[in-house]
């Protein structure tokens, strides 16, 4: 299985977002996962991008290995130049399709990754079989059509983010990826599966407010040409949604709320009865 030309395209991160995901921390950005990790765990994290958030496991779960994982050579290469200070923590490239023979793991995480797939529920068939007896899978994801920004922003920026995200179901990509993780994981054979809210809400006034209101105004500055190059928007709709959004973020602003939810599930235990079958 893999993806078609035009997902892999789209989904390929460009380096100049990459502050995007340099700006995160496990804290931060996945307190479900961060709460929910202990000393010794062996952990796969699949998509880790610039590692940010597989600093964090590592750092929680030593000595227990961690391996970050991705498809993207220039952010892997960021990684491994960021983190070499941690000694359980390594990072390789792989597919999410054909993960390779690293053993099995107590953790197997997909952070805001199954949004940029084709086949998702082929992925969380692989993450399963990376899983022991017992372990979990953490998925983190986004409802992109549930997200508020309070007031709305300008006509432009609304305009652009409509054809972002036609462009991305175009390439076959899950807009609302986020409801759809426990049917499809209950399907992958898990069980406990539990659904956590971890909506990111932003409000003038907070510390991270500057940095977090303008997300759309970055996807819009660097993903935007992507669209543009797809022939979803023109060049002049795009500098105009940037800018405008821009002047809406600095004077306008009050309220960001982006729908995300960490959706888990534990792979069953064998029982001696099942076991008996198998034979």
């Amino acid at each position: 299985m893999t993806e078609s030309q035009t997902a892999q395209e789209r989904a390929t991160f460009p380096t100049s977002a990459a502050g995007i995901l340099r700006a995160r921390s496990l804290s931060a950005d996945y307190s479900h996962l961060a709460g929910s990790l202990g000393s010794g765990l062996r952990v796969l994290d699949v998509g880790c991008g610039t590692g940010a958030l597989t600093a964090g496991i590592a750092e929680l779960v030593a000595p227990g290995e961690v391996i970050g994982l991705d498809a993207n050579p220039a952010l892997l290469a960021e990684a491994n130049q960021t983190h070499p200070h941690l000694q359980n923590l390594s990072f390789c490239s792989g597919n999410i399709y054909a993960l390779q023979d690293h053993g099995n793991f107590d953790v197997v995480v997909a952070a805001r990754v199954l949004q940029w797939l084709e086949h998702p529920v082929r992925a969380i068939e692989q993450l399963v079989g990376k899983l022991k007896p017992g372990g979990r899978l953490f998925v983190l994801d986004y409802n992109h059509v549930k997200a508020q920004l309070i007031p709305p922003p300008p006509q432009e920026m609304l305009h652009f983010r409509e054809r972002y995200l036609a462009w991305r179901a175009e390439a076959g990509m899950e807009n609302e990826v986020a409801d759809s993780l426990a049917q499809w994981m209950q399907a992958a054979g898990l069980i406990d599966v539990e659904v956590i809210a971890q909506h990111e809400v932003t409000r003038r006034g907070e510390d991270d407010f500057n940095r977090r209101i303008r997300l759309w105004g970055d996807v819009a500055r660097t993903r935007g040409h992507q669209v543009v190059a797809a022939g979803f928007v023109s060049e002049g709709e795009r500098q105009a949604a940037v800018e405008r959004f821009q002047a809406w973020t600095a004077e306008t602003a009050e309220e960001q709320h982006f729908y995300l939810l960490s959706v888990v599930g534990t792979k069953p235990v064998p029982t001696q009865h099942s076991k008996h079958r198998a034979e």
